[in-house]
């Protein structure tokens, strides 16, 4: 199929940022002329970049990026389909810088673990004595659970 004179193929990066910036528009429920009047671009231009007619900056991607309020993972994701390198640094968990992280994040998970486990059994107890206190007692003493101080 030929092309028209002095038309531009599309490289693979400039046709993915079309969509994507679609995509997390629409996320935010956001018309292309409200978030061109947020972001105080023309909207032709912001239809130009959505359809791949025009190929923005890296700080217009930013731009569009921040008032979509798209988290920094979101924001690589924009910046490599348009064709320019990553802002934010993304570490592992398992990466020696996140070393306090993941300590931080043992110690609240053991208190949660230990705090689910007391009331789980506070609960079952509490439980048990309601369903024994419904029903006549055993004729060998009485096998209510009576709870400690959990």
């Amino acid at each position: 199929m030929a092309r028209a004179a002095g038309t531009k193929r599309k490289t693979a990066s400039e046709s993915a940022l079309g969509p994507l910036l679609r995509q997390w528009r629409e996320r935010r429920r956001m018309s292309q002329l409200t978030l061109a009047v947020e972001a105080e671009v023309s909207s032709r231009h912001l239809s130009f970049i959505e359809t791949g007619r025009a190929k923005p900056s890296r700080e217009m991607v930013l731009l569009l990026a921040r008032v979509l309020e798209v988290p920094p993972r979101g924001r690589n994701e924009l910046l490599l389909a348009a064709g320019y390198a990553p802002v934010y640094l993304e570490r592992g968990l398992d990466s020696p810088e996140m070393s306090q992280v993941r300590r931080a994040l043992d110690f609240m998970l053991r208190q949660q673990s230990q705090m689910a486990v007391k009331r789980g059994l506070r609960d079952t107890f509490q439980a048990l004595n309601q369903f024994l206190r419904g029903h006549p007692a055993p004729r060998q003493g009485n096998h209510n659970l009576h709870t400690e101080r959990l």
